[in-house]
């Protein structure tokens, strides 16, 4: 029975023996990741860092809690005391430092003409998107249809055409939008020749905004050709805004002089008081019925605030619109059946204005707004007529994209009704042979820019 006993119990002490083994290199395992991981240097080469020493955290119960040694997930961090190193932005950004990474390509010149062939590649192999479809020539009913206003006057005999645009930011080519390209400054002066061709006389007004800040040489590259573009479609008026001073008073003095460009502004003066620009402009149209009308365009901008950068050294003050206004208003109306003003301001600070304004707002039947809203839906952009009082305030397009049309009738010297519409300007528009090459000379000048800008590089 005895030996039976002991031969039973060998079972047993084999376990027992093999569980304080185990037990015997676990805790010979721990205590050698205590040691692996107390402070110390270690010099294991990093193939992005070098053989540079650095000092590692020490670990705490055996488990790796911060520093070097980082768990990769949940379980393995309780199954394993090391774990894989994860390093911090800092340490990843001078790898990429060391490794060269972060160096900069150096830039090597380009000529015009490879730049041409380059942007020409990239059209061609530009994929077509949903949009794709939109057509490109349409009948000459579909297009004049695209230029009426949904609503008319009781009669277009006594009615004249007011084109208005502002907030161009020296875009006179059309968008480069894969999905929607709008605009053109050729194609703009067609629409305006073919809503001519209805007999209604025309005035053409531009509220400001035709610099793009900052202003820098493509900026003013492109304002030229515009300017020159606007004198030769004959505009009325061009108001002066506060961000088109933002290269100086003497930049556009000189388009000005060079291009008979017909600048308006009641508030911006010269360093000495004077006044910089003529405060309005009389135009005299004569109305289908035979009847003339005389309109008085007055200009304004708001001041300078924080959203506008001005000149480095600026040459010209832009004085209190309000009192300015005060002032020109009453001398306008003299001289005008009615008055029309080309404000530098947004829709919603137009309210404001007239309001501080009091009853010498009365003589304003319509504001035109030269500065832009940001952030609204299109249908906010596409219905750009509202009535402030007696007042109807209109808005232009953005970047060259759209046009203002809004058929004004006359009776008596008093407007009684507006039509308005914002034209987006499509690309079924036909171009106006006349105004393509100042879309080629400013492509061209623009090309030769960049190219000897790259080239200094």
């Amino acid at each position: 029975m005895l030996g039976r006993r002991k031969d039973a119990q060998k079972p047993a002490c084999r376990v027992g023996t093999w569980f304080i083994g185990v037990c015997t290199v676990i805790c010979v395992g721990g205590a050698l990741a205590q040691v692996v991981g107390t402070a110390g240097v270690s010099e294991t080469p990093n193939p992005l860092l070098g053989p540079e020493k650095r000092l590692e955290a020490p670990l705490s119960a055996g488990r790796a809690t911060s520093g070097p040694l980082v768990a990769r997930s949940a379980g393995r961090m309780a199954t394993s005391p090391l774990a894989r190193r994860a390093f911090s932005t800092t340490e990843i950004m001078e790898m990429r430092r060391r490794a060269g990474l972060t160096t900069r390509p150096r830039q090597t010149s380009i000529s015009t003409e490879t730049l041409a062939q380059m942007r020409a590649r990239q059209a061609s192999q530009r994929k077509p998107t949903q949009f794709a479809s939109r057509p490109t020539t349409v009948s000459k009913e579909v297009l004049l249809a695209h230029l009426r206003p949904t609503s008319a006057p009781q009669s277009m005999e006594r009615a004249f055409s007011l084109l208005h645009s502002s907030n161009r930011r020296s875009s006179l080519e059309p968008c480069s939008c894969p999905a929607h390209p709008l605009g053109g400054i050729d194609r703009e002066a067609k629409i305006a020749k073919l809503i001519a061709e209805g007999g209604q006389p025309q005035l053409k007004v531009d509220a400001g905004g035709y610099l793009r800040v900052p202003a820098n040489e493509p900026s003013k590259i492109g304002v030229r050709y515009i300017a020159e573009a606007l004198a030769k479609m004959q505009v009325d008026a061009v108001n002066v805004g506060a961000s088109d001073l933002s290269s100086g008073l003497g930049f556009l003095q000189d388009l000005q002089t060079s291009f008979s460009l017909p600048l308006v502004s009641a508030n911006v003066r010269t360093k000495n008081g004077k006044a910089a620009f003529p405060a309005y402009r009389v135009s005299k149209l004569k109305l289908m019925n035979g009847k003339k009308v005389s309109v008085a365009i007055v200009g304004v901008t708001k001041p300078v605030d924080g959203r506008i950068p001005t000149a480095p050294q600026p040459d010209y003050e832009i004085t209190d619109p309000v009192a300015a206004l005060k002032e020109t208003l009453p001398k306008a109306k003299k001289e005008s059946d009615f008055i029309i003003l080309l404000a530098y301001y947004t829709r919603e600070d137009v309210p404001a204005l007239l309001e501080k304004l009091g009853d010498t707002a009365k003589s304003i039947p319509i504001v035109v707004c030269g500065e832009f809203t940001a952030g609204k839906a299109k249908d906010y952009y596409m219905n750009n007529a509202q009535r402030v009082g007696s007042t109807w305030v209109l808005t232009g397009g953005f970047e060259g994209r759209q046009i203002g049309h809004a058929i004004v009738e006359v009776e008596d010297g008093k407007i009684v009704s507006i039509a308005p519409k914002l034209i987006e300007i499509e690309m079924f528009v036909p171009q106006d042979p006349d105004f393509t090459p100042y879309l080629t000379k400013f492509r061209s000048e623009l090309d030769a820019f960049i190219g000897a800008f790259r080239s200094k590089q």
